[in-house]
């Protein structure tokens, strides 16, 4: 079992690639790893299970998927067309929060796959299509809020 705490403060981006390839290489040969990190893109692309601490107390366990698909649900991005008006996407059932920037709309929905369906018949003006989940640190941020 390896213990590592904050592991890449003032690496490079060389020398952190080089460190997680190098630890992903222990785990594959079965060694535990146990991670404390402020760096949550990297606890999300190495990290087979996360556990969120907050206060001493357990908010969240399981694996990054699974804690962000919990709390921040699912979402779809796109570029839209120009006269795709918030309005019009707010009416679609299964969207829970809607953001825009410029063009760029970001819905979130518990159902992503129901929802890209709804966006698809009804002929919504969009390109660029994304789908995933919100990212790990919106996840965190709603749990320790959550726990507060």
């Amino acid at each position: 079992m390896l213990f590592l705490d904050e592991p890449t403060v003032g690496m490079d981006v060389t020398s952190r690639q080089l460190f997680w390839d190098t630890v992903r290489k222990m785990a594959d040969r079965g060694k535990t790893i146990v991670l404390t990190t402020h760096y949550l893109e990297e606890a999300d692309s190495i990290a087979d299970r996360i556990v969120v601490v907050s206060d001493g107390r357990i908010v969240a366990d399981g694996s990054p998927s699974e804690i962000k698909a919990r709390t921040t649900g699912r979402v779809i991005s796109f570029t839209a067309g120009e006269r795709t008006s918030d309005e019009e996407l707010r009416a679609i059932p299964g969207v829970k929060e809607l953001s825009r920037s410029g063009r760029r709309v970001k819905l979130m929905s518990e159902d992503t796959d129901r929802l890209i369906a709804e966006l698809i018949g009804r002929r919504t003006d969009m390109r660029d299509i994304e789908i995933g989940s919100g990212g790990l640190e919106e996840a965190f941020q709603a749990l320790v809020s959550k726990a507060e």
